[in-house]
C-alpha cells in the first residue's frame, strides 16, 4: 500500500496535471508500478532516451500478404507510448497503431527509397530512426506524453511533431551502421569436470564483426570500436571459406579451479551485451556525424 501511494498515485496525478485524455492512460506502464504480492520494488522508470533506442532496437519488418509491416516493442509493452509512436511517425511519415494482443505498435510501411540502395531495407530504416531519435529526442515532451497510450486506431495525423528534423543518412554512415548491425557478441560461463582433481571454471567474452559486403573499415574506426568496447579486435580470415572474413575479439577471464562441481555452459547475458554494445557504437558514431562532421570523415577515409 505504501508503494502504491509513493509511486502509482503520483503518476496518475502527473497525468492529470498535463490535461491528457483519461481514456488513454498507459495502463501497461501503470500496472508495472503496482506492488505484486511480496514484491514491492519495480524496475520501471520514467521513459527516457535509452528506452526510445531500445524500442527502435526491437524493430521487425515482415512481408504479410504482399505488404511490408513494421512493428516495434515486442516484450516492451510498458514503454510503448504516445511520445515514441509519434516520434517514429514523424520520422518515417507513417501512422503506428496499437496491437492489443501483442502489446506492440505497427504500421504498413510505404515505399522508402534507400539512399544509393546501400544496405538492407531494415538497416536503412533502422539507421534513419536512430539518427532521427538521437537528433530530435525531447526529454521534456517525453515527460508529458509517456503516460499516454497509443490508440488502437493510431494517432491523429495532426499530432505529428512538426519540429522534427528529418535527416537522410549518407552512404558512408549507412555503411558503418550496417557494419555495426552485423556484430555478434557473446558472454558465457563454462566449466570442466576433472575426475580426481579440482574442477575448472572460466568466463568467455567475444565480439565478431564479419565483413559481409564491399565495405572495409579503416583503422580509425577499428580503434574507436576498441576504445568504446574496451577490447582489441584482430583481423581474421577463414582458411576454408574465403568469404568468412572480419574482425573478432575473444577473452577468457576469471579462469580458476573450484572445489565443487563445475557449472554447465551458461549464458551470462549475451543478448543484453549485444544491445548495449551496439548502442554505444551507434550513439558515438552518430554524434560525430551530427556534431563533428570533420572528425567523422576520419572513419570513412581509405575504405
Amino acid at each position: 500500500m505504501k508503494y502504491l501511494f509513493q509511486k502509482t498515485i503520483p503518476l496518475l496525478i502527473e497525468y492529470v496535471k498535463y490535461q491528457k485524455p483519461i481514456n488513454l492512460v498507459n495502463f501497461n506502464y501503470i500496472e508495472k508500478t503496482l506492488p505484486q504480492r511480496n514484491n514491492y520494488t519495480s524496475n520501471v522508470h520514467r521513459f527516457n532516451k535509452s528506452d526510445a533506442l531500445n524500442i527502435i532496437y526491437s524493430m521487425e519488418i515482415k512481408n504479410i500478404n504482399g505488404n511490408k509491416i513494421i512493428r516495434f516493442g515486442a516484450r516492451m509493452g510498458e514503454y510503448i507510448n504516445f511520445y515514441i509512436a509519434n516520434l517514429i511517425n514523424s520520422i518515417l511519415n507513417i501512422n503506428l497503431k496499437y496491437d492489443i494482443q501483442t502489446k506492440t505498435i505497427y504500421s504498413e510501411l510505404p515505399y522508402i527509397s534507400q539512399q544509393r540502395t546501400y544496405g538492407s531495407l531494415k538497416e536503412y530504416i533502422s539507421c534513419l530512426l536512430y539518427l532521427g531519435i538521437i537528433k530530435n529526442y525531447n526529454d521534456n515532451l517525453a515527460k508529458q506524453e509517456y503516460l499516454i497510450a497509443v490508440p488502437i486506431e493510431g494517432l491523429s495525423l495532426t499530432s505529428k511533431i512538426n519540429f522534427v528534423e528529418k535527416l537522410i543518412p549518407s552512404k558512408e554512415l549507412i555503411q558503418i551502421f550496417s557494419f555495426f548491425s552485423n556484430m555478434d557478441a557473446t558472454h558465457f560461463q563454462d566449466g570442466i569436470t576433472r575426475v580426481g582433481r579440482d574442477d575448472k571454471e572460466w568466463k568467455e567474452l567475444s565480439f565478431t564483426f564479419p565483413l559481409l559486403s564491399d565495405f572495409r573499415p579503416n583503422m580509425a574506426l577499428i580503434q574507436k570500436i576498441n576504445e568504446l568496447l574496451q577490447i582489441k579486435l584482430t583481423f581474421y580470415q577463414s582458411k576454408n571459406d574465403s568469404n568468412s572474413i572480419g574482425y573478432s575479439y575473444f577473452e577468457i577471464y576469471d579462469d580458476d579451479y573450484i572445489g565443487g562441481l563445475a557449472c554447465n555452459r551458461t549464458d551470462l547475458g549475451s543478448t543484453e551485451l549485444r544491445k548495449t554494445s551496439f548502442h554505444k557504437l551507434v550513439c558515438a558514431i552518430m554524434d560525430y556525424y551530427l556534431h563533428k562532421p570533420e572528425e567523422f570523415t576520419k572513419f570513412t577515409s581509405n575504405n
